[in-house]
């Protein structure tokens, strides 16, 4: 056999026993690539939402006025009354600053007339910032799902106090029990309603709406959750009649003129509301 033909078979053997480069560097650079990519992308779609959430004023009634653009702001009145145990708290007390900054004054605060006044100065008060959780913790209060805190005073923030009843507590929960009234030793469950609807999830993380009457239950289950009586008239007396509105369903559009607050029991604390509507019964 000559001897060239030799070497090229033992050239060809040499050549099936040699190992396969790795591409190991190339998938470790496609690797890479890949993770950059998807890191860049995670921040810009952060970024557009964090922006689309500090533009939501601009966006979205209530409008802060903005004399950059010519937006005219907004001047919003939602009622909120709560009733525990079948009392209704006394209307929360004005205030004109940031329970935890004096210097800053809110464009969500209280007149002490019973109504949540939203006419936002910047945007993070506007549109969908415009919260019930919002206004409460500008007061220095608190509000959740199941519960509530009246308990925010400062130099600058008078108390609202509990139930005429019990004016010192002024921390309610789901489970507790009712210490007077008609529902004494009955145990309480915390419901919410806006114009006689039952809401559901967290009062806190609702956009309240121009017209509107919020009203939050510490009650037994079952038991029946009348209108707040003082409602109707506190829109009806608001200052400026250019911006008394009602919402669409509000129960103050069928108003009629009784003697006596419809759903009132005895022992409240709320004054009697001659422009309630005539029915308070529970959807």
């Amino acid at each position: 056999m000559p001897q060239s033909r030799t070497r090229s078979r033992a050239a060809m053997r040499s050549k099936d026993r040699k190992p396969k480069r790795r591409r190991s560097g190339s998938t470790a650079w496609l690797v890479a690539t890949l993770t950059i990519v998807l890191v860049f992308a995670l921040v810009l779609v952060l970024t557009v939402v964090d922006r689309q959430g500090n533009s939501a004023g601009a966006n979205t009634r209530p409008h802060y006025a903005d004399s950059a653009t010519g937006t005219p702001g907004d001047h919003w009145h939602t009622y909120l009354g709560v009733d525990i145990c079948g009392e209704w708290l006394d209307p929360m007390p004005q205030f004109d600053a940031v329970y935890d900054n004096p210097n800053i004054q809110p464009g969500i605060h209280s007149h002490g007339d019973g109504l949540i006044h939203t006419h936002p100065f910047q945007s993070s008060e506007a549109g969908t910032n415009a919260t019930i959780g919002k206004f409460f913790s500008y007061g220095g209060w608190s509000i959740s799902s199941d519960s509530i805190d009246l308990g925010g005073a400062n130099s600058t923030h008078p108390q609202w106090a509990g139930p005429a009843s019990d004016p010192k507590k002024t921390t309610w929960s789901a489970g507790d029990t009712c210490p007077f009234g008609q529902y004494k030793g009955e145990k309480v469950e915390m419901t919410w309603y806006v114009d006689g609807k039952e809401m559901t999830g967290n009062p806190a993380d609702y956009h309240q709406q121009n017209g509107e009457t919020v009203a939050v239950y510490f009650l037994p289950k079952g038991a029946e959750k009348p209108f707040p009586p003082n409602a109707c008239s506190a829109f009806a007396n608001i200052s400026d009649a250019s911006i008394r509105v009602l919402s669409k369903r509000s129960p103050c559009r069928a108003a009629t003129t009784p003697t006596t607050a419809p759903g009132a029991t005895s022992g409240t604390s709320a004054t009697t509301d001659t422009t309630a509507p005539a029915s308070t019964s529970t959807p």
